[in-house]
């Protein structure tokens, strides 16, 4: 009888360490998250300076834009993976509309090996075809649009 009423306890055990090894790490990924957006905004800013002084529009600004909205939406959803993967298809695409007008990479917000999320990352196409299909495609104006507007809203501000 003992030992029928003490696997319910061992299990339980499990599950609560279970829960709190999981509760704890949501903070690290929550701020490893922010650190990306953040860093990748940067690089976005640097985009947007450089296709208005050089009106060189390949639709790479309007993709790194979505994405990095993207990326700030699932953020505040708490699906801090998913933030990290659209937050860096962003900087890449920024990178791309930088080296179109002729500019320069912002030294030291490169993507670095920290910022690589654990497990499996879904490819370009994937995340692509997520932003296509989303609702800031439609809200979000093309580059030429986008050189003549101030963006604000790249950044995560707490």
């Amino acid at each position: 009888m003992k030992r029928i009423a003490l696997l319910p306890v061992l299990l339980s055990f499990f599950f609560l360490f279970a829960g709190t090894a999981l509760v704890q790490g949501q903070p690290v990924m929550r701020e490893k998250a922010k650190k990306v957006i953040n860093r990748t905004a940067i690089v976005v800013y640097a985009a947007h300076k450089q296709t208005i002084a050089n009106q060189v529009f390949t639709g790479n600004l309007k993709k790194a834009v979505i994405h990095q909205r993207i990326a700030i939406k699932l953020f505040n959803e708490g699906k801090y993976m998913k933030a990290i993967h659209h937050s860096r298809r962003a900087r890449e695409l920024a990178r791309l509309q930088i080296e179109a007008n002729h500019g320069t990479f912002p030294a030291g917000f490169e993507p670095t090996s920290d910022e690589n999320p654990e497990g499996p990352a879904p490819t370009n196409e994937q995340l692509d075809d997520e932003a296509n299909t989303s609702e800031y495609n439609a809200a979000t104006g093309d580059d030429k649009q986008l050189a003549s507007e101030s963006l604000d809203d790249m950044e995560i501000k707490e």
